[in-house]
């Protein structure tokens, strides 16, 4: 009987040690393991879910246009495109040069040879007024003949008087003589060139003679004038 009590007494004690036991150590229980998300569950939550608006994206603002030729596309079909229109440069405006024939000027002397020319056959000029140039003169052009006597040659200038700046010119600088017997066309660079305006233009011839065994007459013939730019 007494036995008995002591076991019973024992078997209080170690459940109140177990107690004390759990009291002090703490009672954590156990994570618990999520389960797996099931297919079904997914397909539900994706259909659930709102799709984005698409948006339209904007060209960029300097992008080229494209041209107005049909380009094939992979399904075999065509698609028309903008063309760009050419670009027109203005086409330069070409300066024609002035030509005055001596016909058209007036002479104190001479008369028109049959050529197309005049023939100034004693000291004298031939002129033209109220020439409008209207560029830099850079070229003068002189298409003269002339007869000697005496060995000698005719001797000739030409004066261009430009009435808009009142300045003179003489393309040659210095008298010159003619040495040829059939029309050439002398030509002479102006540099600085001439300047536009309106011009008084005067052709003069200056050592006329007559003489020798054969009566020689030196005369000096002008056909034409050219002004180039």
């Amino acid at each position: 009987m007494r036995a008995k009590r002591w076991a019973v007494r024992i078997l209080m004690a170690l459940s109140l040690f177990s107690a004390c036991l759990l009291l002090l150590c703490g009672c954590k229980e156990p994570a618990v393991e999520k389960p797996l998300k099931l297919p079904e569950d997914i397909r539900s939550r994706r259909k659930n879910v709102p799709k984005p608006k698409r948006t339209a994206v904007p060209a960029p603002a300097d992008a080229p246009l494209k041209n107005d030729s049909s380009t094939n596309t992979r399904e075999g079909a065509t698609s028309k495109t903008m063309s760009t229109p050419a670009v027109l440069f203005p086409t330069p405006r070409v300066v024609e040069p002035i030509t005055i024939y001596a016909k058209d000027m007036t002479a104190d002397n001479g008369q028109e040879d049959g050529n197309g020319g005049w023939i100034l056959w004693s000291n004298g000029a031939t002129q033209i007024d109220n020439v409008k140039i209207n560029f830099p003169a850079r070229e003068i052009g002189l298409e003269v003949k002339g007869d000697p006597a005496l060995s000698i040659w005719p001797e000739v200038d030409l004066n261009m008087y430009n009435r808009t700046t009142k300045t003179n010119y003489y393309p040659w600088g210095i008298r010159q003589y003619v040495t040829t017997s059939t029309y050439e066309l002398l030509t002479k660079t102006i540099n600085p060139s001439m300047m536009p305006g309106e011009y008084l233009i005067t052709f003069r011839y200056y050592n006329n003679a007559v003489g020798g065994e054969i009566k020689a007459d030196r005369n000096a013939y002008l056909r034409k004038i050219v002004i180039k730019p």
